[in-house]
């Protein structure tokens, strides 16, 4: 008995403990370890984990590329509205100024009326020119009704019609033939 003390103390001492004199090699806290992998494979395996992280990598500097070249066009474009913003300051009447319509007070004949809706252009035709005092630039409200249905301003001026285009419209309307124009402030 004092033999087998002896064979389990020495097993203890090289590291095994009680396990390594029944030829398992058990860790010393008792815990089982797995089967350790061949060599090979346990390298193969990394070698995948590693092309995976790197292809994570590229694909995320690929990402961070996008964003950043998203970030550079939104702060030109904030640039651009800064720059112009400033501008439409300089430009800007005194508060409480309101500017009547150009050439609102020129304007003479019978109310001017849409001819022509060109939808697919956005654009009108209306049924004053030169002769009545419209001029480019001008701005109108078109009225359907007693209901406002969109801002136009003109673009081309000939004697007795003018082309308008349409800048915005209101409650999903569109103008039609026959509408009034009335003169707006820009």
């Amino acid at each position: 008995m004092a033999r087998i003390g002896m064979w389990l103390l020495a097993g203890t001492l090289a590291g095994g403990g009680a396990g390594w004199w029944c030829g398992r090699h058990w860790p010393a806290d008792g815990a089982a370890r797995p089967p350790a992998a061949p060599a090979a494979g346990r390298a193969a395996a990394e070698q995948e984990l590693v092309r995976a992280q790197q292809a994570q990598l590229a694909a995320q500097a690929r990402d961070q590329a996008a964003v950043a070249a998203q970030l550079r066009a939104w702060a030109a474009r904030c640039a651009s509205a800064e720059a112009e913003l400033a501008e439409l300051r300089r430009a800007a009447p005194a508060a409480g100024d309101r500017l009547p319509a150009p050439g609102a007070e020129t304007l003479t004949g019978a109310p001017i009326r849409v001819v022509d809706v060109n939808a697919p252009l956005g654009m009108l035709v209306v049924d004053a020119g030169r002769e009545q005092g419209v001029r480019a630039g001008m701005c109108f409200g078109v009225v359907h009704g007693r209901a406002l249905v969109a801002d136009v301003r003109v673009t081309e001026v000939r004697a007795a019609v003018s082309g308008v285009i349409i800048e915005q419209t209101y409650g999903g309307q569109r103008p039609v033939a026959g509408d009034r124009l009335v003169p707006r402030p820009k």
